[in-house]
């Protein structure tokens, strides 16, 4: 994928700004960071100090919304440098998508707008 595509999908799907600690795992080794961005595709989050990753690198990650509410993902590196790192969302459960498509739907605040992001999610070859 160019660096024009990849511009473009990032364009295709709202960044929701959510101030929250992620956890996630990588190579057996559980690591925490601030998350900057969260989309239906994937998220941005804060490299943290020692990563050591590469592109295509599998991870699962936490997203706590509250006590009894988060976000699971298993995720892929897509992009990195020595300050964020870009995760593209590869399984997500149905009580996880359901909790990010409201955070989405309550923060872009238009129904037609999540609904074309949601049909680009189910249909990324259009």
């Amino acid at each position: 994928m160019t660096q024009a595509e990849k511009n473009s999908e990032r364009r295709r799907f709202s960044r929701i700004l959510i101030d929250v600690t992620v956890k996630f795992e990588h190579k057996q080794q559980q690591w925490q960071s601030k998350l900057i961005d969260i989309s239906l595709k994937g998220m941005l989050i804060e490299n943290p100090d020692g990563w050591q990753g590469s592109m295509g690198d599998k991870v699962i990650i936490d997203v706590p919304l509250d006590p009894e509410t988060h976000i699971s993902m298993n995720a892929q590196v897509s992009h990195f440098d020595e300050l964020t790192i870009g995760y593209e969302c590869t399984v997500i459960d149905i009580a996880s998508i359901a909790h990010l498509r409201r955070i989405v739907e309550l923060n872009i605040g238009n129904t037609r707008l999540l609904e074309r992001e949601l049909h680009a999610l189910g249909n990324p070859d259009e």
